[in-house]
Order: structure tokens, then C-alpha cells, then sequence
């Protein structure tokens, strides 16, 4: 189920994507023959009053807009009925609002989706300071083991993950925070200016949760998928090795690395053993492991947890921001492949990206989905940016040149651009398939 939801979900973000481009072009007055929701042989389809057939097509996966111009007309019949203005007829501002329509698209559609996540009741790890390192600045400013954080330069801290965002946004100045400590005593303490903004930097460590070795999470057609182990599967021992925490599986893991053991869990009440090969994988060190393709998760006493939702006013600045810093992360990634910073394997196709949708959705249920929905829709954004013939930033980047030129590039050019572009894109997407089928063996 959480694979056909993920790609419904990436069949859905495309078709979005398009509708965007098709209400633009509609608010620019454009004739628009065609919408399709997916691509290739046409299953059904309709006419609107104003011409434009509305289709749905054979492969789910996004779909496209078509609008009339002079080489349309040419090529395919029956478009004498479609209202509105040629393509080509549309001013240069016209032509930029139905390309940039599609991405905004996305981002809107983003920004929603985190919107909704603000508005759910979400559980923080309260804000509790753990072992704090020697000689650290946050020793020295007086933090202790214990403490509770309240609130930093007067605005309150909801959880811990909100007192990490605000040390790493710090731009080298004092920070006041307010502490409570374990006795219920209220102190300031104030981290003085320095180069130092990461949470761990500080000497700051968070309290450590128990594991209990209940799997939360099991990998398809790996060894304990394989075995029948499913999540909420209680694991009480292995090869003879009572197992007390998820801990316990490191010494077992590490000694049969390719072996096959025997699991005794508990599931509905009832106890049961069954047989797993494991996998052998390498460290990085050289060293060979046992790999069982299940993990646990971490579990935190009911008094460090604290639900929490935002204010609708306070849920759309922050999904808004969080749209904004999650796009930017993009085309910083998108920079480094470009120039090495990240390896060319690391490039998921379709494939790639529906395995994670369902691991985000089999891991996290409808919250995971949505998270998943949002990132794969500022990564669409962000790649039809990009100024690659093809795209929507390839659009942009012609329609540019023709304003500060003043008159159409010449064709030549532009089929030169074209047809590089659509090469470069083949190559990414072939090479994104590769990885895709590669990560599946």
C-alpha cells in the first residue's frame, strides 16, 4: 500500500506541476489544445467549449500542457475550434508567467504541505541538556546536566530541535538563555560570541532514550523481511544471546557476518523462533558485519516528550521559511554534483524516489507521506529551474535573451540549445535509471 501511495504521490506532484502551466496559460489568454494527466496513448478524454481536450493517458507519471502555435497548427488537425491567443503571439512576460507557473506550482503546493504538518500535533523531545562536555563553552557558561531550556532571547523553546536551530543560527553574537535546573531553580546563562554553532560544538549532548529490540522498521527482500520478521516483532534473543536492548544485536551482528542464526521473538503473545541468513557487508574500517535489514526505534520516557502545534499565523511563516530552506539545500546539492562535491551515483530516478516515499510512509505513516510529498515537490521545482533547454529555466533563460535582444534568437540557435538540452537530460535520466536498478541489486 505505502508503494502505490508514493507513486500515486509522484504521479499527482507532476500532474500538478502541469497544472500550473495550464492555469497561467489560461490567465494569459493562451489557446491550450491539450491537458493531459499522464503521457503516452490517450485512455480517455473531453472537450471543453473552449477547445482544449482534457485527457487521461496511459503512464500515470506527470502528464503535459500543449498550446496552439504555427507548428501545432501544421502538425496536428482539428485545432481550429481552440479559443485563445497563439503561443508565440504572447508577449515575453506572458511567456514567463505560464514557465514559471509550473514551479510555483510545486512550491505553493510544498509550502501547504508543511503548513498541515504545523497544524498536526507534533511530539518534541523535551528540551533537557544531557551530559555536557568538559572544557566546553556551554560548561563554561554555567550549563549542567539536567537543565531544562525555557527559552532563548525571551522566545520560548518547545523542544530540543528548536534550541539546536537557534544555535546554529547564530551570527557570532551573545545569546542569553533562560535554564531551569533539576531542582526548579530559573538562571540565565549566556554563550558568548564565537565561531562555534553546532549543538555538539557547544559541548551540549542530548539524554540518552532506551532502544528496546522491537523492530519499527523492516527493509523488503532483505534477511529479516525474508525471515517473516515484520515491525512490532519484540526480539528477545538470538543464537542463545538474551537480547535486553537493540544494543545487544551489535556483538551478534558483528560475529556472523554472512551466517545464517536463529531469532526468537515474541509477536501477539506468543513466542517464536525462525531462521535468518545475514547478509555480510563491509565497514569502512575493512571489517565484515552480519547485516539483518531491520532497525528499531528510539524510545523516550513519557516525561521527556511534549506535543506541541502551532498558531496558523505562526504554521504558515515557518512552513514558508521551511519551503524557502529545504529549496535552497536543493540547488546547493544540485551545485556540488555539478561540480563533484557529490558523486553522480547518488542521483535517484523514479524508482529510487518511490522506494523512499514508501519507506517514509511505511516508517512514519501519513506524516512521513506528507514530508516525502513536500520534498519531492521543491525537488521538481528546483530541477525545472534549472536553466537546461527542456525545462522551465531553459524557457526562462531563452525568453531572457529575446527581451534584452529585442527579437526571437535565431532558430538555428535555439535548435542547437534544444537539442543539447534534451541530450544532457536523456543522459541524467538513463543515469538516474542505472542507479535506480543498480540500488536494487
Amino acid at each position: 500500500m505505502s508503494l502505490l501511495m508514493a507513486v500515486f504521490v509522484l504521479g499527482l506532484l507532476v500532474a500538478l506541476h502541469e497544472l500550473g502551466h495550464f492555469l497561467a496559460a489560461r490567465s494569459a489568454g493562451a489557446a491550450v489544445h491539450t491537458f493531459s494527466i499522464g503521457f503516452g496513448p490517450v485512455l480517455t478524454s473531453i472537450y471543453s467549449p473552449r477547445g482544449t481536450r482534457f485527457a487521461i493517458s496511459a503512464l500515470p507519471l506527470g502528464g503535459y500542457v500543449r498550446m496552439l502555435s504555427r507548428l501545432e497548427e501544421a502538425q496536428v488537425g482539428g485545432l481550429q475550434n481552440v479559443v485563445g491567443t497563439r503561443y508565440e503571439s504572447l508577449s515575453v512576460a506572458q511567456r514567463a508567467w505560464i514557465a514559471v507557473a509550473g514551479p510555483l506550482a510545486n512550491f505553493i503546493v510544498a509550502w501547504m504541505l508543511f503548513f498541515v504538518l504545523t497544524q498536526l500535533p507534533h511530539t518534541h523531545l523535551r528540551p533537557v541538556i544531557g551530559p555536557v562536555a568538559a572544557d566546553s563553552p556551554a560548561l563554561q557558561a554555567g550549563f549542567r546536566p539536567g537543565d531544562e531550556i525555557l527559552s532563548v532571547r525571551g522566545e520560548p523553546v518547545i523542544g530540543m530541535d528548536k534550541f539546536s536551530e537557534a544555535l546554529a543560527a547564530l551570527q557570532g553574537e551573545d545569546i542569553d538563555v533562560e535554564v531551569r535546573n533539576p531542582d526548579g531553580i530559573l538562571r540565565t546563562r549566556t554563550l558568548s560570541a564565537g565561531a562555534v554553532q553546532t549543538f555538539e560544538g557547544w559541548g551540549f549532548s542530548l539524554p540518552k532514550p532506551t532502544m528496546p529490540p522491537k523492530i519499527a522498521f523492516v527493509t523488503e527482500d532483505e534477511p529479516a523481511h525474508r525471515a517473516g520478521l515484520r515491525p512490532g516483532d519484540l526480539l528477545i534473543g538470538a543464537n542463545g544471546v538474551e537480547l535486553q536492548s537493540w544494543s545487544d544485536w551489535t556483538p551478534v551482528l558483528r560475529n556472523n557476518p554472512g551466517a545464517q542464526i536463529d531469532i526468537t521473538y515474541v509477536r501477539d503473545g506468543q513466542e517464536r523462533t525462525v531462521q535468518a541468513e545475514l547478509q555480510s557487508k563491509t565497514q569502512s574500517t575493512g571489517e565484515l558485519y552480519g547485516y539483518l535489514g531491520a532497525a528499531a526505534r528510539d524510545q523516550w520516557e513519557d516525561e521527556m516528550l511534549v506535543e506541541h502545534h502551532h498558531a496558523i499565523h505562526r504554521g504558515l511563516i515557518e512552513s514558508f521559511n521551511q519551503s524557502v530552506h529545504a529549496s535552497g539545500l536543493m540547488l546547493s546539492g544540485f551545485a556540488r554534483m555539478l561540480t563533484g562535491g557529490i558523486s553522480p551515483a547518488e542521483l535517484s530516478g523514479p524508482i529510487g524516489i518511490v522506494r523512499i516515499g514508501a519507506q517514509f510512509t511505511e516508517l512514519e505513516g501519513m506524516n512521513g507521506l506528507l514530508v516525502f510529498a513536500a520534498i519531492i515537490s521543491l525537488a521538481l521545482m528546483v530541477f525545472n529551474l534549472l536553466p537546461i533547454p527542456g525545462l522551465d529555466g531553459g524557457a526562462l533563460l531563452m525568453l531572457a535573451l529575446e527581451h534584452f535582444k529585442g527579437s526571437v534568437p535565431d532558430s538555428g540557435v535555439v535548435r542547437a540549445w534544444t537539442y543539447g538540452g534534451y541530450a544532457l537530460l536523456l543522459g541524467l535520466f538513463c543515469l538516474a535509471l542505472f542507479n535506480d536498478f543498480a540500488s536494487l541489486l
